[in-house]
This record gives structure tokens, sequence and C-alpha cells, in this order.
């Protein structure tokens, strides 16, 4: 990884993403790497054609790799150069290979085969593998609990990124919702339903980030996390806000990559029903499309100013917070009053600043060692003087990245 991208899972499908328009939506939405992921290796070409006509990057998933995982005996080295051969016309375009979604520990010895495969064939690419979360039981992982399976995953697969998705925010009113879903089909969805059930919101986003920044920095490793957007089964219609929460507080923590789920709109599913994607299923543009679009601008200047930085720690000031650590004088901050909020800091000694309030926007006081400082603009993407800064304004769910003088 050698630089700060924004991507999504689920993308257009075959007969859309073979067109200049769909491509051009997707960079103008401010995204800089996408999945290429069709079963039919020429949709694949086509689609890394206009992703080098649009200066986009690529993760290419090809349908022959996952079917690698169920079948006894796969030749990992013959398939791995077939595949990369397949698609050397576009060495320019691939950032690397997107294998599998949410594997329990039983693949993990297979995909650390199939990673050393493609960095053998492709040397440079990243092999990418996004993990399950927290809510996930011990069943699902196939591990004793989280951290057993986010061990076994870093010391087994030993992965290029340590990515993995969570959704936070759930339906307000899901006693409705009980009678719609009330068949389930599978093990996945009903731990997931059992888990929504009695919660305003998951209390564990930050547990579970917690979880992987400790691993990333034992191990040295990038993380990256897929965040909610689609609404879905007992996932509300976010707000702005909202997804603008769930961006700040995967900076703070040090991300090297943000994902939203999803771009596309889903195909119809009885269990899922999914709705208020950034398109409709035939590419039309929706209301999450501009909400975004207009996150992106301030994410990928925050990103890229942070992308080379190391999170040193983070720090919760809020009383409420289960999982988080609590605050402590740290980097020249003695205090943050004034509301709920996260400050994550840097090893260059900057630091980010977030309102944990996705309803209101708060001014928050700032007690330092002293010193003049410098704010981050994320419009612009440049640093600012601020001055003695004391008072602190960040909009609902938004950050502030800040530093002092040298």
């Amino acid at each position: 990884m050698n630089r700060f991208d924004i991507t999504y899972f689920y993308g257009p499908t075959d007969d859309y993403i073979v067109k200049q328009e769909v491509i051009r939506d997707i960079a103008d939405a401010g995204f800089t790497l996408i999945p290429v992921e069709s079963n039919d290796p020429w949709v694949n070409r086509k689609a890394l054609a206009l992703c080098r006509e649009y200066g986009l990057k690529a993760l290419v998933r090809d349908g022959r790799v996952e079917k690698m995982l169920y079948t006894p005996g796969a030749d990992v080295e013959t398939l791995a150069q077939e595949v990369a051969r397949e698609y050397q016309a576009y060495d320019d375009v691939i950032q690397g290979w997107y294998i599998v979604d949410e594997p329990q520990t039983g693949t993990f010895a297979l995909l650390g085969r199939i990673q050393e495969a493609f960095h053998a064939v492709s040397p440079g690419k990243e092999v990418y593998i996004n993990l399950f979360p927290d809510y996930a039981s011990p069943g699902m992982l196939q591990a004793k609990d989280y951290d057993d399976y986010l061990e076994q995953f870093m010391t087994v697969v030993r992965p290029d990124v340590l990515c993995y998705d969570y959704y936070h925010f759930l339906q307000r009113d899901r006693s409705a919702k009980d009678a719609e879903f009330g068949i389930v089909p599978n093990e996945k969805e009903q731990g997931i339903r059992e888990a929504a059930i009695g919660m305003e919101d998951r209390d564990g986003f930050f547990g579970n980030m917690q979880a992987v920044w400790e691993k990333g920095r034992k191990y040295n490793t990038p993380i990256m996390l897929i965040v909610l957007l689609v609404e879905h089964g007992y996932y509300r219609n976010l707000t702005r806000s909202e997804i603008l929460w769930e961006v700040s507080h995967s900076l703070v923590y040090g991300v090297k990559r943000m994902s939203y789920f999803t771009y596309w709109l889903p195909a119809a599913d009885d269990f899922w029903k999914y709705d208020n994607a950034m398109t409709d299923a035939e590419g039309r543009l929706q209301p999450h499309y501009y909400d975004v679009q207009s996150i992106n601008v301030r994410l990928a200047h925050l990103g890229a100013e942070l992308f080379d930085k190391t999170s040193t720690a983070v720090f919760h000031l809020d009383p409420s917070e289960k999982y988080g650590r609590p605050f402590e004088p740290y980097g020249g901050v003695c205090s943050v009053m004034g509301g709920a909020s996260v400050i994550g800091f840097f090893d260059d000694g900057s630091f980010l600043v977030t309102n944990k309030d996705f309803r209101r926007d708060v001014i928050l006081r700032l007690e330092t060692t002293g010193g003049a400082m410098e704010q981050y603009d994320d419009m612009a993407g440049v640093w600012k003087p601020a001055g003695a800064l004391e008072r602190l304004s960040i909009e609902a769910g938004g950050a502030r990245l800040l530093r002092f003088c040298k």
C-alpha cells in the first residue's frame, strides 16, 4: 500500500461496469480504487481499460481464485500464474488481487498459500482479504473468540492489509422488522439479527476498532475499514452526519484506506431488502451519492495528510464509552472539554479530534501546554495558522486535524 485510497464494497454489475458513464460517475464521486469482480474475464478487462482512462486503480476479483478455497488439492501456483497472465496488459491499473470476503479460520492456511503465489507472479501487488467483525459468532469465525481469529489471520496469512467490516447504525424501531424478517436463511444472518435486537446502535464500534488497531501496530500492518452506507435489514438509512461519523472515527485510529458498503444497489433480497445506496440498480445517482461525494473531498485530503504518519495513541473523552481508552494528558494536550470526543495522536505530533455526536455540532475547549497551533483545512488540503487555539468548533460527526507550530 503506497497511498491513501477510497473504495467501496459492491459495485456495478457486469452490464454496467463496462459503461464509460458509470466509471466516470465513480471517479467523480472521489473514489480512487475500485473492485473489478466479474466472473467473466472479458468484463474485467473492459472495466480495467475504463479505469485506466479515468485514473482509477483496481483490485481484481477473479472467480476462479475464490473457488480454490473449496477445491481440495487445487494447484494454487498454476492458477495464480493463469490469472495474472489474463490481466497482464493492465498491470499499470491493477493494485492487487481481491481474494475473499469474511473467511473462516479453516481457510487461513490456504489463503496464505494463495497470497504467496500471487506475490510470486505479480511482485508489488497486494493481496486483499476482508475479515468478519467482532459481532460474528465463534462458530462463524471458527475461533474461540475474536482476538484468536485476528491473531490466527495475522500469523498464518500474514496479510498485506488488515481489513474488516463493521456496521454500526441500526434501525430505531425494530419491532416491525422482527415480523418482516421472520425467515432467517443462515447462521450469519441469524447472528446479526439477534445482535441487533434490543440495541439502539451497536455499542462495539470502538472495541472492534481498538482490537484491529492493536493487531495492526503489533504486526506493522496497515488497517482498513468497510463502513455502512446502504440501508438493509436491521441497518437504517444514514444521514450525511452519520456517514461522516464513520469516516472520522476510522481516521482517528489511523486507517490507511476507507471503504463504503455499498456503491451500487444490490439485487432484490427478501431478507436484506436493500435500499438507499449511492446509485440504484441501473446506475441512477441517489442522494447518498452526493453525501459521499462531498465527504470524499475532505477524506481524500485528510487521508493523504495522515497516510505516512503512524497512529501512536487514541483516547476517548466520553464517560459512557465502554471500550475506548480514557483520556490522559498526551502530546501537549492536557484536556478536551465541551462534548464527547475521540482524540488520536500521530508520530509527527499532529492529532485528530472528533465529535462523537452525529446529531449536533460542538464547540470543544482545549487546554494545552501552550504555544501557537495550526489547523488542517481539509477542503483545501493545506495547513493554516490557528493561533493559541482554545475553542474548537466541529460539525456533527466531524473531525479536525491540529498540530503545534514548530
